[in-house]
């Protein structure tokens, strides 16, 4: 009799280790789900204002500050107003663009990622960087790839590549390639 409560309390002990196992499992897949919707959703949020602020900026440099009836340093006006309401950092350039998006010489790959960290964590490189690596984008700020973007006509398209890490991964298994886009008109006359 007693043999058989022995067998029976280890039997109970062995299908409580498999059961917190796959528990374990299950909740790990789950927190690396997460980890990546939240990437996604973060550089989709900031990807997407880059895009419309962008378009915005191409009318300020075109008209603003062309002398048409308004004074030469509006936009900049503008940014002051916004630093001293705390609503953009004081010091950055992150937000000021003075670049016609249509000519030929406009680096838009260039313009679109440091505007892209100014949306994603205010103009700080080192806090963005931080953000995309805890977010398991492989190579944080550097992994982000915009050379697809450009101006097509009057539309503005942003393109960002990276890989996305799993939480959790095997070898070099759980590795995902990400493709967002946008496409914005831009203002113009």
């Amino acid at each position: 009799m007693k043999l058989q409560k022995d067998q029976e309390n280890g039997m109970v002990t062995l299908e409580a280790c498999v059961s917190v196992l796959f528990f374990m499992i299950i909740m790990f897949l789950l927190w690396g789900m997460f980890l990546m919707y939240m990437a996604q959703n973060a550089t989709a949020h900031a990807l997407l204002q880059t895009s419309q602020s962008l378009a915005l900026d191409n009318y300020s440099a075109q008209k603003l500050e062309a002398g048409t009836g308004f004074p030469a340093n509006t936009s900049q006006l503008t940014v002051r107003l916004l630093q001293r309401a705390d609503i953009l950092p004081n010091g950055t350039s992150y937000f000021v663009l003075n670049e016609d998006l249509t000519k030929s010489s406009a680096d838009i790959p260039a313009i679109a990622k440091k505007r892209f960290i100014g949306y994603l964590a205010n103009g700080d490189e080192d806090k963005a960087d931080t953000m995309l690596k805890q977010m398991k984008v492989e190579n944080g700020l550097d992994g982000l790839n915009f050379s697809e973007s450009e101006v097509d006509g009057d539309n503005l398209k942003i393109i960002v590549t990276y890989q996305l890490n799993y939480a959790f991964q095997i070898a070099s298994w759980g590795k995902t390639n990400v493709r967002q886009e946008t496409l914005a008109r831009l203002w113009t006359e």
